[in-house]
């Protein structure tokens, strides 16, 4: 995970990664699917590791979902960020008493996933876990980002691109 010395600020010889954490689920068959690191997927809020040279920050006016939106935002400032899949982490993710979970509902988690989607055009989908999930795919970003297409929205669902 980013450590100086691993290449230019990051874990991967020769990334730029500032930001790291480890595969989102602690699910083991999985995670052999995906390469030992990844520099583009979504690196989970409940571990991560920023090194002293990053300055992004945390969007204060997201309640939920601001790990989606700063592993975003490394990526748009970076260029990468290193999450290590042989990581697992079991973690009371949905029932730890606190912190995000004291504000969670299906009203907040929507109203987060709306301001992802402003921010970051193209980048976060509809997930198969239902309405209040996304799944981030840096490489479906809009042109306004540094894509290859521009995005549209389907007006019928948000988290639905329809056409490049």
């Amino acid at each position: 995970l980013p450590a100086k010395g691993s290449g230019p600020g990051g874990s991967v010889p020769g990334s730029r990664a500032l930001l790291g954490g480890v595969y989102v689920n602690c699910n083991p068959g999985t995670s052999q699917m995906c390469p030992p690191v990844c520099e583009a997927h979504f690196v989970i809020g409940d571990f991560m590791v920023v090194s002293p040279d990053s300055d992004v920050e945390f969007d204060e006016k997201m309640t939920l979902k601001e790990d989606y939106d700063f592993g975003a935002s490394h990526l748009a400032k970076y260029g990468a960020l290193a999450r290590a899949n042989r990581v697992l982490l079991h973690a009371d993710h949905y029932v730890n008493a606190g912190g995000a979970v004291s504000v969670r509902s299906s009203t907040t988690e929507k109203r987060n996933i709306k301001i992802l989607r402003a921010k970051w055009p193209g980048v976060f989908l509809n997930s198969p876990r239902g309405g209040t999930e996304v799944r981030m795919y840096w490489n479906k970003r809009d042109k306004s980002l540094g894509g290859d297409r521009w995005c549209l929205i389907d007006p019928k669902c948000a988290g639905r691109l329809l056409a490049k």
